[in-house]
Formats: C-alpha cells, sequence, structure tokens
C-alpha cells in the first residue's frame, strides 16, 4: 500500500515552503474557510466552529498515512506567513490518481503561487509516490484557475464539467 506521510511533504520549490499544516495554522484555516471571496467557487462559507472542527479533521487527515487526503501550507520563502494551502484532495490508490485542491488568501492572489503549489505538489507526488495521473476540480466560473490548468496541461475529463486531468 502506497502511504501519505506527511513528513515527506515539507519540501521547498522555487521560491515556495510547503509543509504539513499544524495546530498553530488554526488562524489561517479559519481565514480561508470563513471567507465567502475564498469559498465562492467552493462551497458555502464555513462558520468558525465549523471550521474549527473541519481543521481539526485535516489534523488528523495528516496523522494517517493510509488516508486520502493530506493538507500543507504554501507560503513565499520571502513572507512571514503562509499564502494558502494546496492538498491532496483525494488519493485513489487503486488507480493511482491525485486530486489536488488549492486556497489561496485573497492578498495573494495574481502571484501565481496557486500555480507554483500546484506544480510543486505534482513534482513532490511524482518523485516520493511514483504517481503521475492528477485531477483539478475547478468551478466554470473560476477563470483564473481554468487558466492556470490550461497552462499546465490540464484537458477537461469528458464526464464531468468540473474535473481537469493531466497525465
Amino acid at each position: 500500500m502506497i502511504l501519505l506521510e506527511s513528513g515527506m511533504f515539507n519540501f521547498k520549490w522555487r521560491q515556495l515552503q510547503i509543509k504539513p499544516i499544524t495546530g498553530s495554522d488554526l488562524s489561517l484555516y479559519l481565514e480561508l474557510y470563513c471567507n465567502p471571496r475564498v469559498m465562492r467557487f467552493v462551497g458555502e462559507p464555513l462558520t468558525e466552529n465549523k471550521a474549527v472542527e473541519s481543521f481539526k479533521h485535516a489534523l488528523l487527515y495528516n496523522e494517517r498515512p493510509e488516508g486520502d487526503r493530506l493538507f500543507l501550507t504554501v507560503k513565499h520563502i520571502d513572507d512571514a506567513a503562509p499564502a494558502g494551502i494546496v492538498s491532496i484532495s483525494h488519493f485513489d490508490r487503486e488507480q493511482k490518481i491525485v486530486e489536488i485542491g488549492s486556497m489561496l488568501k485573497p492578498s495573494q492572489h495574481g502571484r501565481f503561487i496557486g500555480k507554483e503549489s500546484v506544480i510543486a505538489l505534482m513534482a513532490r507526488i511524482t518523485q516520493v509516490l511514483n504517481i503521475d495521473h492528477f485531477l483539478l476540480d475547478i468551478q466554470p466560473g473560476n477563470l483564473p484557475a481554468l487558466r492556470a490548468a490550461r497552462i499546465m496541461g490540464f484537458k477537461p475529463v469528458l464526464y464531468s464539467e468540473t474535473l481537469y486531468e493531466l497525465k
């Protein structure tokens, strides 16, 4: 069985530092998951209580190597605070497919951190898990994410309005 050991995902890529979320990342998590602007292409913003519960689950996912999700912070190496979260949203071990997601603080939009963090995570997954089939779930109105996906080489999946794949 291929394991998702969070320690394998503490790394630098070009100008980014990516590492597993820890208890000290609660404020970042709340800032993202409670923000209507950030959540507009994901779902309803969470209440603070629901976001805290969701954060606890995210921490537990990171402790379970046999799990199918992993939550990581991403920051530019020149910045003090993380810019957002990049994640393995789903890991299908049988088909060897990884779905990746990312969320950035609005102040970080336009800095290419989202696109670079996805590229970095794909490279790391390929390196440590030997998997090179990836999915992104992008809502039709999320034009910056759609543009970035096309630039990275992702193609629409025929059976879905929101899935894009790279293999």
